[in-house]
């Protein structure tokens, strides 16, 4: 007999996004991608897997197929799946050690605790449904809803390893806050004062719970004073075919662009490459530190943080070639873009996710009448779009690569990568097109040769869309506060409200936070629409102008003239304050903030350069106020693309 199968895994948003280094945050996913590979894996040799798209290098947490049960039972095929997960993991701890004892050239002693802790970490769930007359769609209803009851009794096992009773005691760890540290590296104080004090003063722990690493194991796997749980270390340690090792560090996503040109510019190269040299003298490949290519990490102080306290003496070399790379890449910028150069110390962190992605697997989209029709409508609907999901998902990450960035995970529905701030604007354009083009557009408007069978039963107007979270951070903002203030942008997307008297939240939108420096910040939410064209597109041309042909005093005048009128509670501007008032301020602004004269021309044709700017920024501009609720959004944005033009140099291509 058939049965309808379900499997989700989890924690997973905490699991990937609990991390301090990128390296945390990838290893998590590609874990996660791991177990359900391994549970799908298993699963198969009983039946088909339905969603998602097998093919992907991301796969979520959660996987839908179609069991036969002649030869076991749907419990015992359950328990067979949940097994391979389990072992997968297991697999995963081993491989761990493995790579740690390889590096520190020594076998490693096991902290007590060490496999409890690995093994409450997973929550496994699987429910199973046969299919019966009632056709899929019925049994898949059945399905999600049984699954719903279970994670609602899901029990709380504490840990009873430690003598003192039920819990854990003692320090937490660096990553996770919830676990014991199993592993700790001392500082060099903590050397001095003996292990004795470290476990009474510091971390009120039993010795033989504690793994403590010497130098021979590399920083990336462990800094001086940090501690990580059992879990944590294996996300840290974990490796595959080197891509953890080569994964960029947020200041390497920060430089990303201009490292591309330091690299491939004969007047750049030379200088670049010696003090690359340079570096290496000083660190070993596994630990290779982008942080050192600002002056503010070349001191004292930050060596004796990061290992490097022996190498005190190269300071005063790696200050004046760093300060000789500064100069010469100035000088470069002023002869092929006449503007001086910055030194990009920030980078994004884009997450989306599918809107009514739940309703969409039940059928929402497609005709209530067909569905009634042949039951078994919806099964072929959910193959067609875990196979154009899955195309996405690929997309996606043959798309974001340096010098654009790098993707975390792309799951087709879901996904997270880290963006270099040069590229931001035309990245977020171009997967949102893609996403229509591969996705929605030939499930719902334009139907190709994989969804011409599917077409005809899709209601009309429907659309597939995402809402998508961004944070702008400085690269030295810790990495779980700036995941944290991506994903909260993401949620607010799907709630806001563009108008309408509805109220209800409008999705298919963008969220974009900045957490700058010194400790201001900024949000704003906009549809991913803005009359025809992309938003991303509609403030990419904005930093443009703001960098070519107006100064961006009109951003702070404008604000400061305009939030006096705006309801602080829902952002609307107060009724006696009408939206052509605003308009015809920015236009004089605009008027005095313009500076794109050009000497070569004639006043005639600086006249007429000055008319068509002029025309272009204000129909820019009033595309991306949404009405009176929007004004608060509206100057949000236009503060956000002069930080993001301040802290940028503009570089993806050459003047002509």
């Amino acid at each position: 007999m058939s049965h309808l199968f379900l499997f989700t895994i989890s924690p997973v948003q905490a699991f990937i996004q609990q991390a301090r280094k990128t390296q945390d945050l990838h290893a998590g996913s590609r874990m996660l991608s791991t177990l359900c590979k391994a549970g799908i894996d298993e699963m198969s040799k009983f039946g088909t897997p339905i969603y998602p798209n097998t093919d992907n290098d991301s796969l979520p947490n959660r996987f839908v197929g179609l069991i036969e049960t002649n030869q076991k039972s749907a419990y015992q095929i359950g328990k067979q799946v949940q097994g391979a997960v389990e072992i997968a993991f297991q697999n995963l701890k081993d491989v761990a050690m493995q790579n740690l004892e390889k590096h520190a050239r020594s076998k490693l002693r096991k902290p007590r605790g060490f496999d409890e802790q690995i093994g409450s970490h997973l929550q496994l769930f699987w429910v199973s449904v046969p299919l019966t007359d009632t056709g899929y769609q019925d049994a898949y209803a059945k399905l999600e809803q049984s699954l719903g009851a279970l994670k609602n009794t899901r029990p709380f096992l504490p840990f009873t390893y430690q003598k003192e009773g039920t819990g854990e005691l003692g320090r937490k760890c660096s990553i996770d806050g919830e676990r014991n540290v199993k592993f700790y590296r001392m500082t060099p104080a903590e050397k001095r004062a003996g292990i004795k004090v470290l476990l009474d003063r510091k971390l009120h722990i039993p010795e033989e719970e504690l793994t403590i690493l010497d130098h021979k194991v590399p920083l990336r796997f462990l800094q001086t004073g940090e501690g990580l749980s059992a879990v944590s270390f294996v996300k840290r340690c974990y490796e595959m075919n080197d891509q953890i090792n080569g994964f960029p560090s947020t200041a390497r996503i920060s430089l990303m662009q201009i490292e591309k040109h330091w690299a491939n510019e004969n007047a750049l190269s030379g200088i670049y490459n010696k003090f690359k040299r340079s570096l290496a003298q000083i660190q070993s490949q596994a630990d290779k530190d982008d942080q050192l290519f600002y002056e503010e990490n070349l001191n004292e102080v930050y060596f004796q943080n990061h290992g490097l306290e022996n190498h005190f003496s190269s300071l005063p070399e790696l200050i004046k070639e760093q300060s000789n790379l500064r100069k010469v890449t100035d000088a470069w910028m002023r002869a092929t873009y006449d503007r001086g150069f910055e030194l990009t110390s920030y980078y994004a962190v884009l997450i989306f996710d599918g809107d009514n992605m739940g309703k969409c697997l039940q059928g929402k989209l497609l005709k209530s009448a067909d569905l009634e029709k042949e039951p078994e409508l919806l099964l072929s609907f959910h193959k067609i779009l875990s196979l154009k999901l899955g195309i996405f998902a690929r997309a996606c990450y043959d798309y974001l690569r340096r010098p654009k960035g790098q993707a975390i995970y792309a799951g087709g529905d879901d996904f997270m990568g880290l963006v270099c701030l040069e590229n931001l604007w035309q990245v977020l354009a171009d997967l949102r097109k893609a996403f229509d083009l591969l996705v929605s557009d030939p499930i719902c408007k334009k139907p190709d040769e994989d969804t011409a069978g599917i077409f005809p039963h899709i209601q009309e107007n429907q659309k597939i869309s995402f809402s998508a979270g961004l944070a702008i951070a400085h690269y030295k903002t810790p990495l779980n506060i700036v995941l944290n203030r991506a994903r909260e942008t993401e949620k607010g997307a799907k709630k806001v409200s563009f108008g309408g008297t509805s109220g209800k939240p409008s999705k298919n939108a963008l969220g974009i936070s900045v957490l700058k420096k010194s400790g201001e910040s900024l949000e704003t939410y906009m549809p991913w629409d803005c009359e025809g064209e992309n938003v991303a597109g509609r403030i990419g041309q904005l930093v443009s102008a703001l960098r070519s042909n107006f100064s961006s005093s009109f951003i702070s005048q404008i604000y400061q003239e305009f939030s006096l009128f705006i309801n602080p509670v829902d952002g609307a501007m107060i009724n006696k304050v009408k939206l052509p008032m605003l308009q015809a301020e920015l236009k004089r602004l605009l008027t005095r903030a313009y500076v794109g004269e050009d000497s070569q021309l004639s006043k005639e044709e600086n006249t007429e350069k000055k008319k068509q700017a002029l025309e272009e920024m204000l129909l820019n501009l009033s595309s991306l106020i949404r009405g009176k609720e929007g004004v608060m959004n509206f100057l949000h944005v236009l503060m956000i693309a002069e930080f993001v033009k301040r802290k940028t140099n503009g570089i993806q291509k050459q003047k002509e």
